[in-house]
């Protein structure tokens, strides 16, 4: 028995002017984009983020999730909740940013940490992350940065 693959067609290339693409957090619609008089905007699909939007969201679901709670991956996950209700200290704070270099490291391959600073705010008790990372994939461009806070109410960009 043989196989012939000359009568497979070629795929189309598909040209898009992103690389990464997600799912918004909060799950939003889309809608199509009418500008005819009284037209009625129809959903298309699930509003969706690209490229930096996107590494950042991941990252915001990688720090906010504990370990266990993805039934598909139950290793994923940083659980940066255990640390809230410990004394805040320069130690916890090595402690936080070495937790999520191992994170990223293991669990989101787009990007490279150039630096993590996690400096302790004793005033508003709550940990300042200041993460600089960068893509290997050149159309991402330069490194940039994503500021965030870890206090008792969670985690959340800044």
């Amino acid at each position: 028995m043989a196989i012939l693959l000359n009568n497979l067609k070629a795929q189309p290339k598909i040209d898009n002017k992103y690389i990464f693409k997600d799912l918004q957090l909060d799950l939003q619609q889309q809608y199509t984009n009418q500008k005819f008089f009284n037209s009625i905007q129809e959903v298309t699909d699930l509003k969706a983020i690209y490229d930096i939007s996107a590494i950042a969201n991941s990252l915001y679901r990688l720090f906010t999730t504990m370990i266990g709670q993805c039934p598909l991956n139950p290793p994923y996950g940083l659980n940066l909740t255990q640390y809230l209700f410990q004394p805040l200290s320069q130690s916890i704070a090595q402690i936080i940013a070495e937790t999520i270099l191992k994170g990223i490291n293991q669990f989101e391959p787009r990007v490279n940490v150039i630096g993590i600073n996690v400096n302790v705010n004793f005033d508003n008790s709550e940990y300042e992350i200041d993460l600089k990372i960068a893509s290997p994939y050149v159309n991402l461009g330069q490194p940039f940065s994503l500021k965030g806070l870890l206090s008792q109410s969670g985690y959340y960009y800044a």
